[in-house]
């Protein structure tokens, strides 16, 4: 071996460690940033914990005003409010029963804040499945104290309800659609129920950032984010059901649509956890689909749901 070769050997497992060092150092430089970023986040904690309302605080001080409320809810013709809404038919002996229902349970911590269930009965020709008649009762609407909410059903493409099943081979194209929307709101009220009919399909609204709860805390985030809302906590959830229960020549048959849900809200201050079921069933034997969503935000301070 030449003596060349001798140095180029020699120099290589130099390199090598010259490299790792390298890395070693850049490992634990990133380390001692984040330790840091953990010390310094956990001060920021501490003064955010010991100066910030708490949540019983915040919603007795900040009252949300109706007309805020409306903002959220999409404009429709007001059909029914606090009242059963019927159409068509009203006889079940007569006719098959169909169902759909859309369940919403908003909490924080172990605080129940709103639950309630949407019912949706539909009276349908045995044969055919064609709807012959709606009925939409009142639901229980269930609320902490200190918060209301208002629960808005809202009917798309109604002069379509009283439609679909099978004819002449040929299935009703969009059926109607109806969407249940869930709004609670900080501060004394009734419950409203209401039933309105919309001229368009409502827009989508974005799902509240929950951010990544590890990421928060690697990075020394272990505070909320934002702070209290001027106009007072608001919630909002959404579950649509698409009616299209219809029966095929061949004897199956093909239940409603179950659409997407979404929720939202306007503080990420504080703990809160929004879940939609909606599902559908044949008759009064409970069998049928169901989906769930859930969107959560937890905080805790020294053992203590914020």
């Amino acid at each position: 071996m030449s003596s060349q070769d001798s140095q180029a050997v020699g120099e290589e497992p130099r390199s090598q460690r010259s490299g790792i060092v390298k890395i070693a150092i850049v490992v634990a430089a990133v380390i001692a940033i984040l330790l840091l970023r953990q010390v310094i986040g956990l001060g920021a904690a501490f003064a955010h914990y010991s100066t910030a309302p708490d949540f019983d605080s915040v919603v007795a001080e900040y009252v949300v005003q109706p007309e805020k409320i409306d903002e959220w809810l999409p404009d429709g013709k007001l059909l029914t409010e606090n009242e059963a809404w019927t159409l068509g038919e009203s006889d079940p002996e007569n006719w098959d029963k169909l169902g759909a229902s859309i369940e919403v349970h908003i909490t924080h911590g172990s605080q129940v804040l709103l639950e309630t269930t949407v019912n949706l009965e539909a009276l349908v020709d045995p044969e055919t499945w064609a709807r012959k008649g709606f009925l939409i009762p009142v639901p229980e609407i269930r609320t902490r104290d200190g918060m209301h909410a208002v629960v808005q059903v809202g009917l798309y493409g109604l002069p379509r309800f009283l439609d679909g099943g099978w004819s002449s081979g040929q299935a009703v194209d969009y059926p109607g659609q109806v969407f249940v929307d869930a709004v609670l709101a900080a501060g004394e009220g009734q419950d409203l129920f209401r039933v309105v009919e919309l001229d368009s399909l409502p827009p989508s609204f974005e799902a509240f950032d929950l951010h990544s709860p590890m990421l928060r805390g690697l990075l020394g985030l272990f505070h909320p984010p934002g702070g209290v809302p001027e106009e007072g906590i608001l919630h909002q959830a959404r579950g649509n059901v698409y009616l299209s229960w219809r029966k095929y020549p061949s004897g199956g048959s093909g239940g409603p649509g179950l659409g997407a849900s979404e929720a939202r809200t306007n503080c990420l201050g504080y703990s809160n956890e929004t879940r939609v079921t909606t599902s559908a069933r044949k008759g009064d034997s409970g069998r049928g689909s169901k989906t769930t969503k859930t969107w959560s935000v937890n905080y805790t301070w020294n053992g203590k749901t914020w």
